[in-house]
Formats: C-alpha cells, sequence, structure tokens
C-alpha cells in the first residue's frame, strides 16, 4: 500500500478540494438534460432527450476526453494530498488559526528562537596577499658586455655571491700599469726620506779641502801684512793676497752649507710632496680595482632569485638590471582595511593567518605597520596594514625552497576588544529598502503558545555564527526588562513576512522529520512550508552578484548558510558603516506594530 503523504502547505487555511464527478453519472446527467446548446469554432449544435436533434461522434469525443481527463487529475489529486490523517491535521492547524484569535479570529502561524546578550569578540577577515620582506632589483656597476652568468629564477643565493660577470681586459691593463707607476713615486719617496752616506762623505771631503784652503790663505795674508810694514812689498801685493784670504773664507762658507745640507737630508716639504705622489698613484690603483669589482655583480643579500634580466653576450649600461632579488626569511601580508575597522588593528598584535595550501594552514604574524594612506587615488579605501610572518625555508635537494611564496593568497583575522551584544537569529532580521526590522514575539502569559508581537527597527553590527548583533533603545530595553522577569526574549524567525500591523500569532506545531511526516521532532527546526530544511553546510548560497561584506572570495560557513551573513564575527560591513546610518522608517502602507517609530 503507497504511503500517505501530507499536505505540503499545513500552515495555510485548508481549502476544500472540488468533487468530481465519476464518470458515469457526468454522462447520465448530460442525457437527462432537457437540452444541451454545445458550441464550437465551427458550428452550434442544439439537442434534447427527445432525439430532436442528434449529438455527432465528433462533437462527443471531446467531451468525453475532457470528462476522463477531469476524473484522472482529481484522482491524482487526492492520492497526492493524501486523506485521512492528512486531511484530519489540515483541519487541526486551520482550527488552531481560528481559534487562536480572540472571538474566533484568525491567528499567524510563527516560529520563534530566542535572542542572547553575551560578550562577543569582534573578527573580520580581510584577504591579503603575501609580499617579501626586502626586494631589490639588482643593477650593474659599469658598462660592459656579460662575460659569465651565474644566477637563474628559483636559486638561493647568499650574501656575496656573484651573479654575472663583466668583461675585464681592458680594466686589468689599466690596473696593471697603475700599478707600476705607484711603484715608481714610492722609491722617489723613499729616496727623498733620507742622503746617502757617500753623498755625506763626498761633502765632509769638499769642506775639508775648503778648510785648508782658508788656512792657508790667512797665513799667507798674515805674512804679506808683516812684509808691507817694512816695505818689502807695495800695497798691490798685498791686497791680492787679502783677497784669496776672502775668497778662501766664502769658499769654506758654501761646502760647509752643503755638507750640512747632504748631512741633515731633503727638506720636509720635499718629502711631503714625494709621499704625495706616491699616494695619489695608490688611489688610481684602487679606482681602477673598485671599477673592476663593479664589473662583477654580487647578491647584496641571502635571497632567492625571482626574475633573470640579463644573460651571456649582453651589453649592459651602468644602471641596467641584472636580476630581481627577493628576501622571504620573512614575509609580509598585506591587507587593505577600511577606515571604521582600523580601531580594532593595533600594531604589535598578534594574529592569525590562514593560508591555503600550505602546511601548516594557520600561521602566527604581528601586525608591525598601519599605513596612514589609503589607495584613494585608485579607487580603494582601504588602508594597508602589514603583518609580518616568519617563513619557513626547507632543503629539498641542493636547493632551498621557502614554504611561503610571493603573490599567496593569506586571509588574515582581525580581532577587537569584546564588546556586550545583543544577539539575534539572522533569519528574524527582515531586509527592507525602508531598513531592517524585527518581530518579537509577546506571549499572551508566560509558556503560552499564542499572543501579540511587536516590530522593531533595528541596526546591525557584528555576527557569531547565525546569530547578529542587532541594537535599537527601545528593542534593548526590552532585552533587559525580559531577562530582568526571569523571561527568555523571543524574536520571530519564520513567519514574519506575512505579519499584518495588528494581529495574533501563535507557534506553529513542531517540524516534522526529515520523511515529511508530522512527529515529535526539535523545536525550530524545518520551515513554515513543511519543505525538509537545509542544514549549515547545504544552506542558501550567496545571490548572483553578492560577496561577503569584506569583500573575502573565500567561502565560510557563514557565507554559505545565508545570504545576509558575514564571515564569522566580522565588522560591520565594509562597504556601508552600519553603526552610522540611521535606518529609514517604516512606510505606514507596509504596517507597523506598537513599537516606537524610527526617529524622524
Amino acid at each position: 500500500m503507497a504511503a500517505k503523504r501530507r499536505n505540503p502547505w499545513p500552515l495555510q487555511n485548508p481549502t476544500p478540494e472540488p468533487s468530481i464527478p465519476p464518470l458515469r453519472p457526468v454522462c447520465k446527467q448530460i442525457k437527462r438534460q432537457p437540452a444541451v446548446i454545445i458550441t464550437t469554432p465551427h458550428r452550434k449544435t442544439a439537442m434534447s432527450h427527445h432525439g430532436t436533434a442528434r449529438i455527432s461522434r465528433e462533437l462527443l469525443r471531446p467531451v468525453l476526453a475532457t470528462v476522463c481527463a477531469i476524473s484522472i487529475v482529481g484522482f491524482s489529486l487526492i492520492m497526492l494530498t493524501g486523506c485521512g490523517s492528512d486531511q484530519d491535521a489540515n483541519a487541526e492547524l486551520a482550527g488552531e488559526e481560528r481559534q487562536g484569535a480572540p472571538g474566533g479570529g484568525r491567528a499567524t502561524l510563527i516560529r520563534v528562537r530566542p535572542i542572547e546578550k553575551k560578550d562577543i569578540t569582534p573578527k573580520v577577515a580581510i584577504v591579503g596577499t603575501i609580499v617579501p620582506k626586502k626586494v631589490s632589483i639588482v643593477a650593474s656597476g659599469a658598462d660592459g658586455l656579460v662575460d659569465d652568468f651565474h644566477a637563474e629564477e628559483g636559486q638561493f643565493v647568499e650574501v656575496n655571491d656573484p651573479l654575472s660577470v663583466l668583461r675585464t681586459r681592458s680594466t686589468d691593463l689599466g690596473i696593471e700599469e697603475a700599478k707600476a707607476v705607484a711603484r715608481m713615486r714610492e722609491q722617489e719617496w723613499m729616496e727623498m726620506k733620507e742622503s746617502r752616506p757617500e753623498e755625506i762623505a763626498e761633502a765632509a771631503a769638499r769642506l775639508s779641502v775648503a778648510e785648508v784652503a782658508l788656512r792657508n790663505a790667512q797665513s799667507k795674508l798674515k805674512r804679506a801684512r808683516e812684509l808691507y810694514d817694512t816695505g818689502a812689498i807695495d800695497i798691490n801685493e798685498y791686497g791680492d793676497f787679502e783677497e784669496r784670504s776672502k775668497a778662501a773664507a766664502k769658499t769654506y762658507d758654501a761646502v760647509k752649507a752643503v755638507y750640512d745640507r747632504i748631512k741633515s737630508g731633503p727638506r720636509e716639504e720635499q718629502v711631503a710632496q714625494a709621499k704625495a705622489r706616491y699616494e695619489a698613484q695608490l688611489a688610481q690603483v684602487a679606482y681602477l680595482e673598485a671599477e673592476k669589482a663593479k664589473r662583477t655583480v654580487t647578491a647584496p643579500f641571502n635571497g632567492f632569485v625571482v626574475k633573470e634580466q640579463t644573460y651571456v653576450g649582453q651589453w649592459l649600461s651602468k644602471g641596467d638590471s641584472v636580476v630581481t632579488l627577493a628576501m622571504l626569511d620573512e614575509v609580509d601580508v598585506i591587507a587593505n582595511v577600511v577606515q571604521w575597522n582600523l580601531k580594532h588593528v593595533r600594531v604589535g598584535q598578534t594574529v592569525d593567518v590562514k593560508i591555503r595550501g600550505a602546511e601548516p594552514e594557520v600561521w602566527k604574524g604581528r601586525i608591525i605597520s598601519v599605513v596612514p594612506r589609503s589607495q584613494w587615488t585608485e579607487g580603494s579605501r582601504g588602508f594597508p596594514v602589514k603583518v609580518r610572518i616568519r617563513n619557513v625555508i626547507h632543503d629539498v635537494g641542493d636547493r632551498k625552497v621557502p614554504t611561503l611564496k610571493e603573490g599567496m593568497i593569506a586571509e588574515v583575522i582581525f580581532e577587537g576588544e569584546p564588546v556586550n551584544a545583543i544577539l539575534a537569529p539572522k533569519d528574524a532580521i527582515i531586509r527592507t529598502t525602508d531598513g531592517n526590522t524585527l518581530n518579537v514575539f509577546l506571549p499572551d502569559s508566560p509558556g503560552a503558545k499564542s499572543g501579540t508581537f511587536q516590530r522593531y527597527p533595528v541596526q546591525t553590527g557584528l555576527s557569531e555564527g547565525d546569530m547578529m548583533q542587532v541594537h535599537w533603545p527601545d528593542l534593548e530595553k526590552w532585552v533587559v526588562e525580559t531577562l530582568a522577569r526571569g523571561q527568555t526574549p523571543l524574536v520571530i524567525t519564520e513567519g514574519g513576512e506575512r505579519l499584518q500591523q495588528i494581529g495574533q500569532v501563535m507557534l506553529a506545531p513542531e517540524r516534522p522529520p526529515a520523511g515529511g511526516q508530522f512527529g515529535t521532532g526539535p523545536p525550530g527546526a524545518g520551515s513554515l512550508s513543511g519543505k525538509p530544511s537545509r542544514s549549515k553546510q547545504d544552506g542558501p548560497k550567496l545571490p548572483p552578484g553578492d560577496t561577503p561584506d569584506n569583500g573575502n572570495p573565500l567561502e565560510t560557513p557563514s557565507s554559505k548558510s545565508d545570504p545576509f551573513s558575514r564571515p564569522a564575527n566580522s565588522f560591520e560591513s565594509e562597504n556601508t558603516p552600519l553603526k552610522n546610518t540611521e535606518p529609514k522608517p517604516i512606510s505606514k502602507n507596509r504596517g507597523t506594530s506598537a513599537a516606537q517609530p524610527f526617529p524622524e
């Protein structure tokens, strides 16, 4: 026997199915009609039970086929909707709706869930990009032809490792010439530092000869004076002896000065000049050697070659790029944070960074800086936040491979200070063009299943799982008062869209199990339509074109379970600061409850 199925719409008032007469009574009824007028697009025929008009087979066949089709459809509807207990269940629900309101009025069936008031930690997941700690475009320091190239993309190099070498033949010749001149200048300087012994001995001998000649001239002048006094010689002869004596004295003085100069050595100024010429030549040699060193490009730090920009045989001018070198022992994650979330970002804070495809997947990073300038000229209002992570480098054969590489996608989880918030189920928030509203359930008595409702405008904020922060002064006051009375504040999660301005509401029966039959399911599960509800993992997808508020393309469980949800414990929407936006007042034609109206 086929299983009976219940009405898939148990909350709506059941409408009695139209009774469909069987085929044979219908045919008899047609025969008993005194007159039947049958109209077709081609002709009209009248007939009576006396046979005054005769129905042709062409007209009778469509009529009988239509009646048969109606009978089959009616029988199918009866089998689909079920009978017996299904009709009793629909009648019971309809009776509950009629009896729920005073005076036999209609009551709307709803489902409710409690509101939570607790401390939550604001969290937001921002997708960033991994970049190296430092990047350098290593350039050539001289002009020349590339004679040797050692670098290779992906290769790890240490500081001062050669990357490329230019041709150095002419530079080597210039260095050899400069060194030879430097040796000559050195000998000149050494020569000027002190006199040779042979020169000193020669000067001393010359001084002795001059001294002997001076004594001889002075002795002859003395005898000549004696002869001149006795009249033995005349004045002219005496004068000759006197002149010879003076000449010998001058010669002695000159020879003695030369001896003193040679014995004391060269002048200090001359020695300094010789030394300066030698040192200048040494500097020339060092310059040429430095120019040769420029022709060999070396690694400025330990890093990885991420791009080759030259090769053997290419001419490089001074400043041309050779390779691009990246420092990957530490990497930075650049995440753009909007301005209303910057208050939750603190320099020096340790944050979690999720990197898919890496081992491990969750890394610890530290916020090292917040760039105080957004890229507003390029259309972005996000401020770059730099999070530094210590990288792990593995040895694979004879190569080193970094775990975190440039350009990887990373999800940074920023956490703010805990806040005390009122959390409502996301399904209870009704989003309209006039703003967000929340319907609360007011039971007739504690524990009653019937009562009224009150509608509050709300502003949304943080989210945690399937709960979202709501705040509005009157709503917060009602929640505090309800908790103070020891009661649980309840909000309407299903059926709120069908509520009118004034009306009674009633809690819906317990949800049927997965098979579709009414039973003792858990309260609050399923949907009012009777259709099986999807699990959180199979929840409704985001509508086409919608993305999570923080621009995160990565799927999260919260974004899969609700089209209006953000990542878990997310901050306010990055596109619109919810806390700073006043909701629009609800239109009167949409209906409002006794809740506090929106401010003007």
